[in-house]
């Protein structure tokens, strides 16, 4: 959807330590009644340290892992999320300190049983390249129908000599970067005119991965791709007997781990949050 900014429009809110922020989505910012859920891009400025904000459906189950964590106070976060629209037509926002947000609505899910567009197409990362400088600008690639709604890109990004965001070109933040870092995330971009564009306030050196796309009404009809939200489940926990590894065993450097999805097994993908903590050093997980 054309983007907004459903909460912090005026300014960001600021939100303390075990407060709960409510928002109403269905049949507000010009989006339906039922709508049932909803892609966020959440910026988080975090005014202690190690913040972090919760979201999940109002009046359901907390999620244990939380959905952003910002550890540095002068530090902004983006997250871009999915989450499902609860009691009310509404989510909560929850959080375990002081900090500074502003939400901007960029897509949402309404129910269906089957649909040409807007069913999301996951694919084998396909490399779109590596850059250093203040804007991309790229065709996408001629695998993807001429007709996608949007693309979700995988961006990382480093060397950056100081503070700045990368952004969509409707300047909806995409990527928080700074001196020091290497930052990554999912952004799902708009597709116009058969090109995706973002740019930044700072240069940086960026690498993008094509992970998948929303369909466009010349696609076929099917259930294929249709976001189901469903209740939080934990599925690796490696503090626990709850880890493929062995009861308690963390997951070291260039470790891998397998998990079973045999619960999910008619997906084709699936939505998952990561929290880490106690690392050693620097590093990401893949």
């Amino acid at each position: 959807v054309d983007p907004v900014r459903v909460l912090g429009a005026d300014q960001p809110v600021a939100v303390t330590r075990g407060r709960i922020q409510y928002l109403t989505l269905a049949g507000r910012f010009g989006q339906p009644s039922d709508v049932s859920a909803a892609r966020l891009v959440l910026t988080v400025a975090p005014t202690e340290p190690g913040v972090e904000i919760t979201v999940h459906p109002s009046g359901g189950v907390v999620p244990l892992v939380a959905t952003v964590r910002a550890g540095e106070v002068g530090r902004p976060v983006v997250r871009s999320i999915n989450v499902a629209v609860g009691t009310n037509g509404q989510i909560e926002f929850r959080t375990s300190g002081g900090a500074v947000l502003a939400v901007d609505l960029v897509g949402v899910y309404r129910p269906a049983s089957s649909s040409s567009a807007g069913r999301y197409v996951s694919i084998d990362p396909v490399s779109l390249g590596q850059m250093d400088g203040r804007e991309i600008d790229f065709a996408v690639p001629a695998s993807v129908p001429a007709d996608v709604e949007a693309v979700l890109v995988s961006m990382t990004a480093w060397n950056a000599p100081s503070l700045g965001t990368w952004s969509r070109i409707d300047d909806v933040p995409s990527l928080v970067v700074g001196p020091g870092r290497i930052e990554g995330g999912e952004v799902l971009v708009r597709v116009v005119d058969g090109r995706v564009r973002l740019r930044s306030n700072v240069t940086s050196r960026v690498a993008l991965d094509l992970v998948g796309w929303f369909t466009g009404p010349s696609a076929p009809v099917s259930a294929d791709g249709l976001y189901v939200a469903t209740a939080p489940t934990r599925l690796l926990d490696t503090t626990t007997t709850l880890n493929p590894l062995g009861a308690g065993v963390a997951l070291h450097e260039r470790w891998a781990v397998e998990n079973s999805l045999a619960a999910f097994s008619a997906a084709s993908a699936v939505d998952v949050r990561i929290g880490m903590h106690a690392a050693h050093g620097a590093g990401s997980v893949p």
